[in-house]
Protein backbone atom coordinates (compact mmCIF):
# COMPACT_ATOMS: atom_id res chain seq x y z
CA UNK A 1 0.00 0.00 0.00
CA UNK A 2 1.35 3.37 -0.85
CA UNK A 3 1.18 5.95 1.59
CA UNK A 4 2.91 9.23 0.34
CA UNK A 5 1.53 11.34 -1.81
CA UNK A 6 4.37 13.69 -3.01
CA UNK A 7 2.76 16.90 -4.63
CA UNK A 8 0.93 16.82 -1.12
CA UNK A 9 3.78 16.01 1.15
CA UNK A 10 5.84 18.70 -0.86
CA UNK A 11 3.54 21.51 -0.88
CA UNK A 12 3.08 20.44 3.00
CA UNK A 13 7.10 21.41 3.34
CA UNK A 14 7.14 24.33 1.31
CA UNK A 15 4.31 26.09 3.60
CA UNK A 16 6.38 24.61 6.43
CA UNK A 17 9.29 26.33 5.43
CA UNK A 18 7.34 29.93 4.99
CA UNK A 19 5.78 29.52 8.36
CA UNK A 20 9.16 28.70 10.25
CA UNK A 21 11.05 31.61 7.96
CA UNK A 22 8.07 34.03 9.54
CA UNK A 23 8.60 32.33 13.27
CA UNK A 24 12.08 33.07 12.93
CA UNK A 25 11.67 36.75 11.74
CA UNK A 26 9.65 37.06 14.39
CA UNK A 27 11.54 35.76 17.36
CA UNK A 28 15.10 37.49 15.99
CA UNK A 29 13.02 40.75 14.46
CA UNK A 30 15.88 39.89 11.63
CA UNK A 31 14.90 39.62 8.04
CA UNK A 32 17.54 39.23 5.20
CA UNK A 33 14.76 39.16 2.60
CA UNK A 34 14.80 36.05 0.18
CA UNK A 35 17.92 35.06 1.96
CA UNK A 36 15.68 33.38 4.99
CA UNK A 37 14.54 31.12 2.36
CA UNK A 38 15.77 27.78 0.92
CA UNK A 39 16.37 28.02 -2.97
CA UNK A 40 14.15 24.77 -3.53
CA UNK A 41 12.63 22.22 -1.33
CA UNK A 42 11.63 18.57 -2.77
CA UNK A 43 10.39 15.22 -1.37
CA UNK A 44 12.00 12.27 -2.37
CA UNK A 45 10.52 8.72 -1.63
CA UNK A 46 11.27 4.86 -2.67
CA UNK A 47 9.68 3.25 -5.64
CA UNK A 48 6.67 1.97 -3.38
CA UNK A 49 5.65 5.04 -1.80
CA UNK A 50 6.58 3.72 1.38
CA UNK A 51 8.78 6.25 2.66
CA UNK A 52 9.84 9.66 1.96
CA UNK A 53 12.73 12.29 2.80
CA UNK A 54 12.36 16.03 2.41
CA UNK A 55 15.51 18.37 1.34
CA UNK A 56 16.09 21.61 0.71
CA UNK A 57 19.08 23.52 -0.48
CA UNK A 58 21.77 24.02 1.27
CA UNK A 59 25.82 23.57 2.03
CA UNK A 60 27.10 20.37 2.46
CA UNK A 61 28.25 19.26 5.72
CA UNK A 62 31.37 17.66 6.42
CA UNK A 63 31.23 14.07 5.49
CA UNK A 64 27.53 14.39 5.10
CA UNK A 65 27.13 11.64 2.50
CA UNK A 66 29.62 8.88 4.17
CA UNK A 67 27.40 6.94 5.08
CA UNK A 68 25.53 6.25 1.34
CA UNK A 69 27.94 5.25 -0.57
CA UNK A 70 26.35 4.78 -3.60
CA UNK A 71 25.13 8.08 -3.27
CA UNK A 72 28.31 9.65 -2.35
CA UNK A 73 29.73 7.67 -5.52
CA UNK A 74 27.94 9.11 -8.05
CA UNK A 75 28.13 12.76 -7.07
CA UNK A 76 32.25 12.11 -6.88
CA UNK A 77 31.29 10.98 -10.29
CA UNK A 78 30.46 14.40 -10.78
CA UNK A 79 33.59 16.11 -9.56
CA UNK A 80 34.08 17.54 -6.01
CA UNK A 81 31.35 17.32 -4.07
CA UNK A 82 30.76 21.15 -2.04
CA UNK A 83 32.23 22.71 -5.33
CA UNK A 84 31.07 23.66 -8.41
CA UNK A 85 31.88 21.98 -11.81
CA UNK A 86 31.61 23.85 -15.51
CA UNK A 87 29.10 22.19 -16.69
CA UNK A 88 26.19 23.19 -13.95
CA UNK A 89 25.90 26.55 -12.20
CA UNK A 90 24.69 24.22 -8.75
CA UNK A 91 27.15 23.32 -6.19
CA UNK A 92 27.85 19.03 -6.10
CA UNK A 93 25.89 17.92 -3.46
CA UNK A 94 24.07 21.25 -2.02
CA UNK A 95 20.84 20.88 -4.42
CA UNK A 96 17.65 19.72 -2.49
CA UNK A 97 17.59 16.25 -4.55
CA UNK A 98 21.18 14.70 -2.83
CA UNK A 99 19.58 15.57 0.90
CA UNK A 100 16.13 14.69 -0.24
CA UNK A 101 17.88 10.99 -1.58
CA UNK A 102 20.23 11.20 1.65
CA UNK A 103 17.15 10.39 4.03
CA UNK A 104 15.63 7.78 1.98
CA UNK A 105 18.30 6.01 1.37
CA UNK A 106 19.65 6.09 5.12
CA UNK A 107 16.26 4.40 5.98
CA UNK A 108 16.38 1.49 3.61
CA UNK A 109 19.74 0.89 3.87
CA UNK A 110 22.96 -0.02 1.58
CA UNK A 111 20.99 -2.21 -1.02
CA UNK A 112 18.79 0.64 -1.87
CA UNK A 113 19.72 1.81 -5.64
CA UNK A 114 19.49 5.46 -6.78
CA UNK A 115 17.46 4.02 -9.35
CA UNK A 116 15.14 2.93 -7.01
CA UNK A 117 14.36 6.82 -6.18
CA UNK A 118 11.80 8.72 -6.97
CA UNK A 119 11.12 13.23 -6.87
CA UNK A 120 8.46 15.18 -5.95
CA UNK A 121 8.10 18.70 -8.44
CA UNK A 122 10.98 20.76 -7.19
CA UNK A 123 9.74 24.38 -5.67
CA UNK A 124 11.28 27.74 -4.84
CA UNK A 125 9.44 27.60 -1.08
CA UNK A 126 8.81 31.24 -1.05
CA UNK A 127 6.74 31.43 -3.93
CA UNK A 128 5.69 28.12 -5.01
CA UNK A 129 7.61 29.06 -8.63
CA UNK A 130 8.16 25.19 -10.11
CA UNK A 131 12.26 24.43 -10.27
CA UNK A 132 13.62 22.33 -13.08
CA UNK A 133 15.83 19.85 -11.77
CA UNK A 134 20.26 20.57 -12.34
CA UNK A 135 22.40 18.73 -14.69
CA UNK A 136 23.70 17.73 -11.48
CA UNK A 137 21.12 15.84 -10.48
CA UNK A 138 19.86 15.02 -13.59
CA UNK A 139 23.27 12.66 -13.77
CA UNK A 140 23.14 11.52 -10.35
CA UNK A 141 19.40 10.30 -10.26
CA UNK A 142 18.05 7.80 -12.80
CA UNK A 143 14.35 8.72 -12.54
CA UNK A 144 14.86 12.38 -12.74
Amino acid sequence: MSDVNLSKTVDTYCKNIRNEVERTRKKTGVNNGIRDYPAVAVVAADRGLTFSGKGRSCKVQYREYDDTPKLKNKLQSLGVIGKKRRECENIIGACAEPHAAHRVIRHFGQSMNLSQLVFSVAYRPRTMEKIEYCDNCKLTFPTI
